[in-house]
């Protein structure tokens, strides 16, 4: 996780949160009879 904050003043503060994971799925492409479990890449930007 990234963060910047940008305060010019005491009264106004800018920022902006990167955020990058790898979260776990069920991945069933062929119908099996097992889920096999995957990584998917997760990316987050908030500003």
């Amino acid at each position: 996780m990234i963060q910047l904050i940008y305060q010019p003043n005491k009264q106004v503060e800018i920022y902006t949160r990167y955020r990058s994971k790898m979260k776990a799925i069920n991945y069933n492409p062929g119908n099996l009879a097992l889920n096999p479990v995957v990584l998917k890449p997760k990316q987050e930007l908030k500003t």
